[in-house]
């Protein structure tokens, strides 16, 4: 890879279910990120670590899934709605 930038567009375009990020330059590095189940950054924080200590959970988007789903948590199990309201004097404008 060319750089860094180069380096981020890719992980984003495969979104994967675990990254470690392990650079001098990590929170910018982590900044660039939109695309990943779960992110673990510096030496002392690596994946099987997260997987049985530190993790939140061990469900996470699958093959390029973290484009669109972020991992099981605890909203996963609650239901949204989205409210509207007009008044006439608005719509009259």
């Amino acid at each position: 890879m060319e750089n860094e930038d180069q380096a981020c567009e890719i992980i984003n375009e495969y979104a994967p279910e675990h990254l470690e990020i392990i650079s001098k330059n990590e929170n910018q590095i982590l900044n660039k990120i939109n695309n990943a189940g779960s992110i673990f950054l510096g030496k002392y924080s690596s994946e099987p670590l997260g997987d049985y200590a530190t993790g939140s959970n061990h469900t996470l988007p699958t093959s390029g899934y973290a484009k669109m789903f972020s991992a099981l948590s605890v909203e996963s199990f609650g239901k949204k709605c989205k409210f509207n309201g007009s008044r006439k004097m608005e719509l009259k404008n």
